[in-house]
């Protein structure tokens, strides 16, 4: 068979290429691809060496599912095999959700592999009528694209995203700042998308291009790492502010147990962790999500007011607001999952609704029309309403100490506020979230979250590296008080505190020391997610291009 005008070219295969001897086997390389990939997201946040393999294997994967796609001109066998390679993904990735159920982990894994399918038949359409040398940008952008459309579309599961496997190592993220984690998707899926192209055909060419794109992103996380330092430095004008002092209450409250637990003992633990804070010695304590047990405004006055008197500290606690009652004393109105900012004079300083629910989780979708929805509604106990917009919770002013430039040792009084971003649970997942409260004036973003559900599993690295780029995205520190872990101080520049007794599984009052200097606001804050954007637009052109290419003329 000739050469098509379009090979000579150097475009993408016509629907009429010949298969290649090697096409066979593109079936268990797609999944081993795939299955490569969500063992990268297993280890990530581990000790090194362990951690250091996480971005090499997530990047061996994509390269393995590109590759099985390579000879690929049928866009029915390039969705299969997209399928595998997802579905390879979601499998070994996503592994503990069996922890709630099997039927639940089955149909998450199905749901990222048809992403997966898309992504196939989407890519081998794109290439049609796309320059070779243009296929790793056009693969790059696609998976991003993706990515992003994974993350909002039926209210979002932004997990297993492809730059998340770079939390903790701030000389890779810094590109968040400009466009999120998903331009970190796009250059960490764009590497190995340029290794295993056709297009430049010497192999050293795509590698000295590919180390060329890692050595700017290496340059600019260091610019941005050099800018974080600066702002937060005690000695600049008027960012001058001492670090806030913070404590998290790590009860270590097990699902098992939780929900029938002996709620008094609950609380009585959490209090008898506070003990040991001496008054005065700390600015804002913690206490996770749903830890507060009973109504948390029945809380305050008995329990909540009193501890922040005693302490001399603001108290952020985490619980369910409840609404009305029926005739026999029950809650009878609407719930929500919340926290409430108690100064330490005792007084109720702001409160915050959870906005982004868990679906099936926290509420049920579709109005419980569906079939089985009374077993779902029994599962999830209190179905919570969202909540509004409020504005951002302040810290209330201190005075503490701090040492003057040039005159070590001499001591002054500085009093200030500080407003705090709070958000419960997987909303530190989202971008948008921490982008409207970066806009909104958040010198300091906090996550209460209970993952006990997942128990000892690779859930809580995998939340805590989605939750380290919103740092990032908005050069806004963030600390995460979790109840079974991983407590830790998110800095501005992505680097990860996780104090021992903060770790997974463990129970103990974690002590932190949070930088609220005033950063300047990130483009990524001021334009949110144009990059996807441009890259969802450039796909889907592509595609349409190949279809009409596919499509034959009707004759005149």
């Amino acid at each position: 068979m000739s050469a098509t005008p379009a090979d000579a070219a150097g475009l993408g295969p016509a629907t009429d290429a010949p298969v290649r001897q090697g096409e066979p086997w593109n079936w268990a390389i797609a999944l081993f691809g795939g299955a490569v990939f969500g063992s990268g997201f297993n280890l990530v946040l581990l000790p090194a060496p362990a951690g250091w393999l996480a971005p090499v294997m997530v990047m061996a994967g994509i390269g393995l599912i590109l590759r099985s796609l390579r000879g690929t001109g049928a866009p029915g066998r390039g969705a299969l095999l997209g399928l595998l390679g997802h579905l390879g993904a979601g499998a070994v990735g996503l592994f503990w959700m069996r922890c709630i159920t099997f039927p639940a982990y089955l149909g998450v894994a199905l749901y990222i592999a048809l992403y997966g399918a898309g992504f196939g038949a989407l890519l081998v359409l794109a290439r049609r009528r796309t320059p070779g040398w243009a296929h790793p940008l056009l693969a790059a952008g696609l998976w991003t694209a993706l990515e992003w459309v994974r993350s909002w579309a039926f209210t979002g599961f932004p997990w297993m995203l492809a730059g998340s496997v770079w939390a903790d190592l701030p000389l890779a993220m810094g590109p968040a700042d400009l466009g999120g984690v998903h331009l970190v998707s796009f250059l960490t899926a764009l590497m190995p998308a340029m290794l295993v192209a056709e297009r430049p055909k010497r192999r050293l060419v795509r590698g000295i291009t590919a180390a060329g794109i890692a050595l700017l992103v290496l340059g600019y996380s260091a610019l941005g790492i050099l800018g974080v330092a600066a702002a937060q430095s005690p000695s600049t004008g008027e960012n001058r502010c001492s670090p806030l002092r913070v404590a998290a209450v790590q009860p270590l409250v097990p699902f098992k147990v939780g929900p029938k637990a002996n709620r008094e003992r609950m609380l009585a633990d959490q209090l008898e962790l506070c003990q040991g804070l001496e008054p005065g010695t700390i600015d804002l304590l913690i206490m996770s999500e749903t830890m507060i047990p009973g109504d948390l405004n029945e809380q305050v006055e008995p329990t909540l007011a009193p501890l922040a008197r005693e302490k001399r500290c603001c108290l952020l606690a985490g619980g369910v607001i409840h609404e009305g009652r029926d005739a026999d004393g029950a809650w009878a109105g609407r719930s929500w999952n919340s926290a409430l900012l108690v100064s330490p004079a005792g007084a109720v300083l702001g409160r915050y609704d959870k906005r982004h629910l868990v679906p099936f989780g926290e509420y049920v979708p579709f109005g419980g029309r569906f079939p089985g929805a009374d077993y779902v509604f029994h599962l999830i106990g209190t179905i919570f309403t969202p909540g509004e917009a409020h504005p951002l919770i302040v810290a209330e002013d201190r005075v503490g100490t701090a040492s003057l430039p040039g005159q070590a040792g001499t001591t002054v009084l500085v009093g200030y506020s500080v407003p705090l971003a709070v958000n419960i649970c997987y909303e530190d997942c989202f971008p948008y979230i921490a982008r409207r409260d970066a806009r909104r004036g958040a010198r300091l973003m906090v996550n209460l979250t209970n993952d006990s559900w997942f128990r000892q599993s690779s859930e809580a690295r995998q939340h805590l590296a989605l939750a380290a780029f919103r740092a990032v995205e908005t050069r806004t520190p963030l600390v995460r008080a979790t109840n079974t872990g991983i407590t830790a101080l998110i800095n501005a520049d992505g680097a990860i505190t996780a104090p021992p007794e903060g770790g997974l599984w463990r129970k103990g009052l974690v002590r932190m020391d949070a930088p609220v200097g005033r950063g300047r606001p990130t483009v990524y804050a001021s334009v949110g997610d144009v990059f996807v954007w441009l890259c969802a637009a450039a796909a889907v052109g592509a595609a349409l291009a190949g279809l009409r290419r596919s499509t034959p003329k009707t004759p005149g």
